[in-house]
């Protein structure tokens, strides 16, 4: 994985966020200068920090003294990122992902604020399984927004036609991956050669 390739996310989520761009559009764009694993990297990590940021938000919002609204953009997008690298993905080491995070920090001027990173992250890998989350039974609509990472104006919506299985089903099948799927050029091969070569 290239050094800086946490900050080009950062950068690109900050991008996303400031000028409310389409992310398909600007991380296409990004990707051009981005060679090797660090495509695949850039691609899960801005994806699945915009895809999640509802649960990563909460998630935050419980081991930090400043609520997530009022971080600074930087410091922000910086938490998201990393707390779905640590929430979600396995294959990446804590500590890479907590040093990093407080080495952008600091490059950024945000120095001061490089042990408040460390801390609050450290913090979220510490406690990952005694996080509380809204209660299904009291809360309905705030446990379904936040555990799925869906609005709770969608949810709401949904109950009024559905029942709650029917609603988590939805749910749940907005937040399965896609299928990967390909199509056949007949004009350079054909489906079987292609079946062969997969």
């Amino acid at each position: 994985m290239t050094k800086n390739i946490r900050e080009q996310v950062v950068n690109l989520l900050l991008e996303i966020e400031r000028d409310k761009s389409y992310a398909q559009l600007a991380l296409k764009n990004e990707l051009k200068n981005v060679t090797g694993p660090d495509k695949g990297f850039m691609t899960e990590v801005v994806y699945g920090t915009l895809k999640y940021q509802i649960k990563l938000d909460y998630i935050i919002n419980q081991f930090s003294k400043i609520p997530v609204r009022k971080m600074k953009p930087l410091i922000r997008v910086l938490f998201r990122m990393s707390a779905y690298q640590l929430m979600c993905l396995d294959k990446v080491p804590t500590s890479a992902v907590i040093n990093e995070a407080v080495k952008i920090a600091k490059k950024r001027k945000f120095v001061a604020l490089s042990g408040f990173v460390n801390g609050v992250l450290r913090t979220i890998d510490r406690e990952r399984e005694n996080i509380k989350y809204p209660s299904k039974e009291k809360e309905t609509v705030h446990y379904m927004s936040v555990m799925y990472s869906l609005p709770e104006w969608m949810i709401e919506t949904w109950l009024k036609s559905y029942d709650m299985a029917k609603v988590e089903a939805i749910c749940n099948a907005l937040n399965e991956r896609a299928q990967v799927c390909i199509r056949v050029n007949t004009l350079k091969a054909s489906k079987e050669e292609v079946i062969k070569k997969t």
